[in-house]
């Protein structure tokens, strides 16, 4: 086999370092495979697409969803040994089936969204606080090694700013992924061939302050509150959501908290 003989260049200056490292036609960071980051709404934002292209051109294995068929006795949870085997894995499967018709040259996978804010450790408290959007995509049972290749980040972005921009974009790319006719195959480079892909969410992962941001419910004392139960401003509906007389005049006139026997006469009130 004849070697063809490459040189190479090493950059001496700053320009070099920008020519063949940063910024030419044919620099490195122009012309790896890496997804796509764009700028939305003071965040940097990945596509959840761009990013289960780029693991499925790296070839890595996957726990893909695949149709789970259990007898009685093994539908037991202490039976099931991974995510693409439980319950919600196999109504994705489902899901699946009704959008691409059972095409075997179709791949199925799971996805776990994740967010939270943090601070970092040079940073004053309040000032410079991240938050930050991440998936996780289908990764094998019971893996040791590079675990930390199937987690990708999808946004980062000031704390202090609305993530809501970030979150309505998520929402529709994943939609394409659930739903969309229109996605080009993936090129899957474990089968070295193209597939059809179809991702959903199998969970969200928050702690108590990002959930109740998420839902705009805070702490039980704004307008947004858990208090209520609704995630809605209830201030500006009282006009249209009239009290009954009854109502009115025990809880708000009298400023008395009815009693069971008086709160089953008022399941018409505003009618």
């Amino acid at each position: 086999m004849t070697r063809i003989p490459y040189e190479i260049q090493l950059p001496r200056n700053k320009n070099e370092i920008r020519k063949y490292y940063i910024e030419s036609k044919f620099s490195i960071c122009d012309n790896l495979p890496i997804p796509h980051i764009e700028n939305l709404a003071n965040h940097a934002y990945i596509s959840p697409i761009d990013i289960i292209r780029n693991i499925l051109g790296h070839g890595l294995p996957l726990d893909t969803i695949k149709e789970h068929s259990l007898n009685n006795k093994e539908t037991s949870p202490l039976n099931i040994s991974r995510i693409s085997q439980s319950a919600i894995a196999q109504d994705i499967f489902k899901n699946s089936i009704n959008r691409f018709q059972n095409n075997m040259n179709t791949i199925v996978l799971w996805i776990n969204e994740w967010s939270d804010d943090f601070d970092p450790n040079d940073s004053i408290k309040t000032l410079n606080s991240v938050w930050m959007k991440t998936i996780t995509i289908s990764v094998p049972h019971k893996i040791t090694k590079n675990s930390h290749l199937y987690t990708y980040p999808v946004s980062v972005g000031l704390k202090s700013s609305n993530h809501e921009e970030v979150e309505e974009k998520f929402a529709k790319d994943l939609k394409l992924l659930s739903k969309g006719q229109d996605l080009k195959p993936f090129y899957y480079a474990a089968l070295g061939t193209f597939v059809n892909v179809h991702a959903e969410i199998f969970v969200t992962l928050q702690d108590q302050p990002e959930r109740r941001g998420a839902n705009y419910i805070m702490l039980g004392n704004g307008r947004y509150t858990s208090r209520f139960g609704y995630a809605i401003d209830l201030l500006q509906l009282s006009d249209k959501i009239p009290a009954c007389t009854d109502c009115f005049y025990n809880t708000y006139a009298l400023k008395e908290i009815p009693s069971i026997s008086k709160l089953n006469k008022y399941n018409n009130c505003g009618s």
